[in-house]
């Protein structure tokens, strides 16, 4: 891939099967979360590498992915700034998870993209513990993940902060 200029302008995201990159690469039927799940393990670094992360290595997932880059005039239309890019851990019973996020001009234009979801489940019935929604806390320039069910999974939930400055926003 072509790296992107500055990490403060760009992220990356998986785009398939509900941002999870499950789907096993031949073969189809019934898949374990564990071996076809995947997050992307460090956001932050993709000027130099980007690594995708799942719990098994048996057989292997496909993933598609894209790389999304401001690339106009400082202060243009559509100008986006990438606040924070991580990963959250889900402990195996909780609900929800919160981070703080610095740097935020303007509560209004801040987004919150969930970017990969990996599941150590080595079933096939517990998908529905990784379905996270992401939301942004104005009040406390917070991100907030919910999930509904908690199970015993622990999972791993990557995302970004965007904040769109442009004159657009």
């Amino acid at each position: 891939y072509i790296a992107p200029k500055a990490t403060s302008s760009a992220f990356i995201r998986i785009t398939n099967s509900q941002h999870t990159g499950a789907g096993h690469n031949v073969g189809g039927g019934n898949q374990n979360a564990d071996d076809i799940t995947v997050n992307i393990a460090d956001p932050e670094n993709m000027q130099t590498s980007i690594t995708f992360e799942r719990t098994s290595t048996i057989n292997t997932t496909r993933i598609a992915w894209e790389l999304v880059e401001y690339i106009g005039p400082a202060g243009g239309d559509n100008e986006m700034k990438v606040r924070m890019a991580s990963s959250t851990i889900f402990a195996a019973t909780n609900l929800g998870a919160t981070t703080t996020v610095t740097g935020v001009v303007t509560d209004a234009d801040m987004a919150v993209f969930v970017t990969g979801v990996r599941n150590p489940d080595v079933g096939v019935a517990d998908y529905n513990t990784m379905l996270v929604t992401s939301e942004w806390l104005s009040s406390t320039d917070q991100v907030e993940f919910t999930r509904q069910e908690a199970s015993g999974d622990t999972i791993v939930v990557s995302w970004v902060a965007v904040e769109f400055t442009g004159s657009n926003w």
